[in-house]
């Protein structure tokens, strides 16, 4: 459950930056500034760093926690093996 809030909190404030970012964007660029094109640029780095950072906070709380983060190489294959196994039996 703890977890779970930690995710959401952190998907939210992803989605507020990003959201702040394009809105920023968009007014400069209507209202003419000069400084467009670097903003841009910004708005696409941000496109792709903001989720990275995100995702490396959450792989690093699971890491910390004990549990076992998504794309995580630790990750028991016996696990995954019986999943597999019982998507076969249907």
């Amino acid at each position: 459950m703890k977890n779970t809030r930690l995710k959401q909190i952190i998907a939210w404030i992803a989605i507020i930056l990003l959201a702040l970012l394009y809105l920023s964007t968009l007014v400069v660029a209507l209202m003419g500034y000069g400084v467009q094109s670097s903003l841009f640029s910004a708005c696409l780095i941000g496109t792709i760093v903001i989720p990275l950072i995100a995702f490396i906070i959450l792989f690093l709380v699971a890491r910390y926690n004990g549990g076992k983060a998504p794309g995580d190489p630790d990750a028991d294959p016996e696990s995954q093996v019986s999943k597999t196994s019982k998507n076969d039996d249907q």
